[in-house]
């Protein structure tokens, strides 16, 4: 198993977004709403994965996207598939938004960095899935050599499985509570809980 990083995502999974590291995230960001702008949104449809992540790192998060794409899931993040949505101003038209995008996701990924414990919506996103369907994993997203500073102060993380993959290529549910994991499908589909315990308090 190998934790997945950030150089790790964007060495394989390129999009438009990310091309360039030295373009600002405000000046990507712009040029990715001005794109999705004619996405029509679906109230009814439903996700495998709620990205919940920082916008700060959205420079790696239309990769990770696509990454997880790849392996066959539907995956929302919000300022892409609700490109409407205005992630600056907290209101509670926002958070209604979100919080149905999340009852239609079968789980979240928490995009776990050293942005992520600054982040205001982060908390409220995993902590609302996690009473809601309790499917809840930590996608690591980090320098290779960051991991850990990106796990500081955020000790609630230990609690959840996180994401990992095989030489493969398969995505994994890893336990940090055991030496035990899940296939990222079977998780999905509310197998494999038994040899996965999503430990809580």
């Amino acid at each position: 198993m190998a934790l997945i990083t950030q150089q790790q995502i964007l060495k394989n999974y390129n999009p438009p977004f990310a091309k360039s590291m030295n373009e600002s995230v405000s000046e990507a960001a712009a040029a990715r709403l001005q794109r999705s702008a004619t996405k029509a949104f679906s109230i009814t449809e439903h996700y495998d994965v709620f990205l919940c992540h920082a916008f700060k790192d959205a420079q790696y998060v239309e990769a990770i996207k696509e990454f997880l794409e790849s392996h066959g899931l539907m995956v929302y993040v919000d300022w892409i598939d609700d490109p409407q949505l205005n992630r600056t101003r907290v209101t509670p038209a926002t958070a209604a938004k979100l919080r149905g995008a999340m009852r239609r996701s079968t789980s979240l990924l928490y995009a776990a960095s050293v942005n992520a414990s600054v982040s205001k919506w982060m908390p409220w996103e995993l902590g609302y899935s996690d009473a809601f369907h309790g499917r809840v994993a930590i996608l690591p997203l980090a320098d290779e050599n960051g991991l850990v500073e990106a796990y500081q102060g955020q000790e609630f993380m230990g609690i959840y499985p996180y994401v990992d993959d095989d030489e493969s290529g398969m995505l994994f549910l890893n336990s940090q509570q055991e030496s035990r994991n899940v296939p990222i499908q079977t998780w999905l589909q509310g197998r494999g809980n038994s040899s996965l315990q999503l430990i809580k308090g």
